[in-house]
């Protein structure tokens, strides 16, 4: 009985949260944009010291090497990434009014083209072998390539959080995930795993990220598909992904470059050095960007 209650109130509290994001409200807008500003900055703050903090405690553990062989990998899952939702998360944000069959539509849709990334970033891996010219690259990618498959289960509850304009939610579950993937690198750096200790802390991160999206945002997606609405999304996909493609290409050539001339330790090096600035342009200009989005 007590479990019936409790799935009966989950099951209500389920319906609620997709109806409130199936039109946007603007009420109170002014207000609620300058408070998702406020907890964006304070996640700033707070995600660019446990990052610092953690990277400086990672660089006295690890080898150069070790974060150059990760930049490696990097190039190849970013390239990736760029197919990741193919822009279905703000497709969704940017619809004023939308429906549960699209919700269901770009949910599973997603989800495919999670599990194709998975199995595209795992036949990348031997041929970027030949690339670095070294072996590790592809041993990290082959497992790396996991996170496309938990990264495509979240693509609606992500877009319903944004439309909700939720962001005291996002910014407690993007604590949680720093200090995951965190806490769990410096032990296994501390240990003695090396390279692999950023692997295993980039995929707690993400796991840790996607269960607590799913706990959070109660949407089950129904088993359908409208084949249709999701060609009719081409042309705004399409803008999505030539721009993500252009910030790839002057983001990724030179560590491309560095690490096939110069080797692991090098790129490692440099690697380092350019975090730091990629910090304050990346948590200032794309969290804000995240905030103001829906609220246009």
């Amino acid at each position: 009985m007590a479990e019936d209650k409790k799935y009966s109130a989950w099951r209500r509290r389920s319906h609620s949260v997709v109806r409130g994001a199936l039109v946007l409200q603007s009420g109170n807008l002014g207000s609620r944009v300058v408070s998702g500003a406020g907890f964006t900055m304070m996640g700033i703050a707070l995600r660019t010291l446990l990052t610092i903090g953690s990277m400086a405690i990672l660089a006295r553990l690890l080898t150069p090497a070790d974060f150059g062989y990760i930049a490696m990998a990097t190039t190849v899952t970013e390239l990736a990434a760029l197919f990741g939702s193919f822009g279905f998360s703000n497709i969704l944000i940017q619809r004023k009014v939308t429906n549960r069959l699209q919700m269901d539509t770009l949910f599973w849709a997603g989800l495919l083209v999670g599990i194709g990334l998975t199995a595209g970033v795992f036949l990348l891996s031997f041929p970027a072998e030949s690339v670095f010219g070294n072996p590790i690259t592809g041993e990290l990618l082959r497992i790396l390539s996991l996170s496309f498959l938990f990264g495509g289960l979240t693509v609606v509850h992500s877009a319903i959080i944004a439309r909700m304009m939720w962001f005291r939610l996002e910014f407690w579950i993007q604590i949680v995930v720093i200090l995951c993937r965190s806490l769990v690198a410096i032990a296994f750096a501390y240990t003695g795993y090396g390279v692999w200790s950023l692997v295993a802390g980039a995929l707690a991160g993400i796991v840790s990220g996607v269960l607590l999206t799913l706990i959070a945002v109660p949407y089950l997606p129904r088993l359908r598909f409208h084949c249709a609405y999701l060609t009719s999304t081409w042309r705004t996909s399409s803008s999505y992904f030539g721009s993500s493609m252009l910030y790839y290409i002057s983001m990724n050539v030179d560590v491309l470059l560095i690490g096939r001339e110069l080797g692991a330790s090098a790129l490692g090096y440099y690697q380092n050095a350019r975090s730091l600035t990629d910090e304050v342009r990346g948590r200032l200009a794309m969290p804000l960007q995240r905030v103001l989005f829906p609220a246009f």
